[in-house]
Parts: C-alpha cells; sequence; structure tokens
C-alpha cells in the first residue's frame, strides 16, 4: 500500500513517475505510474485501453484525454469529492475504472490509497481507515460482503461506485 497525494503539487509526479518507471516495479504499481507518466506527457493525446475480452478477443480503444477528463469532472461533481479527500484505488490501473480513480483524484486533488488489485481488496486496509471515495467490481463487492470485518470496513467508505 502507498498513498500518492494530488492535493500537493500533481505535476511534480510526473517527474516522479520517470524516476518510479525505470525501478523494477512490481506490475501493478508501474501501470500506475505508467498513467502517471502518460497523462501528463503532452505529446500523448489519446490514452489506449485494451477491452476485457469478456465477449471476444480483446481490442484495444482510445479515449482522448479531454472525453476521459470530462468524465472525471462529472463524477467529482456528483460525489461532492473535493481537494484532500480520501480514496482508494484497488482496481488495476491498466483498466478503464483503474485509469479513473487516478485521473478522478488528479482533478479534485485527492488523497489516493493504492493497494494490490485483488479479489478481496479489504484483506490489508486497517481497520480504522476512512475513504471519501472507492470504486469496486462487482467480484470484489460480492467478496467484501462475504466478510463481516470487510463488510465494517465498506461502511466506512462514503462513496463507491461499482464498474
Amino acid at each position: 500500500m502507498f498513498c500518492l497525494d494530488f492535493s500537493q503539487h500533481p505535476h511534480q509526479l510526473a517527474e516522479l513517475a520517470k524516476l518510479k518507471l525505470a525501478t523494477n516495479l512490481p506490475p501493478w504499481e508501474n501501470d500506475i505510474w505508467q498513467f502517471i507518466s502518460n497523462w501528463y506527457n503532452p505529446a500523448v493525446n489519446y490514452i489506449t485501453i485494451h477491452t476485457s475480452g469478456s465477449t471476444g478477443k480483446p481490442k484495444p480503444i482510445s479515449h482522448t484525454k479531454v472525453a476521459m477528463l470530462s468524465s472525471a469532472e462529472a463524477t467529482c461533481k456528483a460525489l461532492q469529492l473535493k481537494k484532500g479527500k480520501q480514496a482508494l484505488l484497488c482496481l488495476p490501473a491498466s483498466k478503464i475504472g483503474g485509469m479513473m480513480m487516478l485521473l478522478r483524484s488528479m482533478h479534485a486533488g485527492l488523497v489516493l490509497w493504492c493497494i494490490k488489485p485483488s479479489a478481496t481488496p479489504l484483506n490489508d486496509i486497517p481497520a480504522n481507515a476512512h475513504f471519501d471515495f472507492a470504486a469496486f467490481t462487482p467480484m470484489q463487492l460480492f467478496s467484501i460482503t462475504e466478510n463481516t470485518t470487510h463488510t465494517t470496513l465498506a461502511g466506512n467508505i462514503r462513496s463507491i461506485i461499482l464498474g
């Protein structure tokens, strides 16, 4: 678990991303830094995401940064996500859900806690943790409902979106 504080000098993260990407990171962390690097790179106008492949061969889909930012702004406005609020990233940053959690956090100036994506995302969360925002997959949310400790932890999350 590590924390990205987007409420403080978010553009400095582009430089940090370059440094991080030059090291040997676990793939889930590398994906986070790769997205940050691409987002702040003015030469990158589109973010390419591959579909899950659940209905056929995975296909690349490119989204403009403008369209992604518009979506992030709408979610932040609807959920009243503001600078300094706490968010949890437990989705892969190589997929659209994880990328959008990063982008929402960057846009709103959130403090984003990043954990390794898993089917049981609240396993390593401290019992006293409180988050203002998190996104889960249906499988993750189902696993949370099957564990009373995790259900209690989820109750400490103000807004949850399911994707």
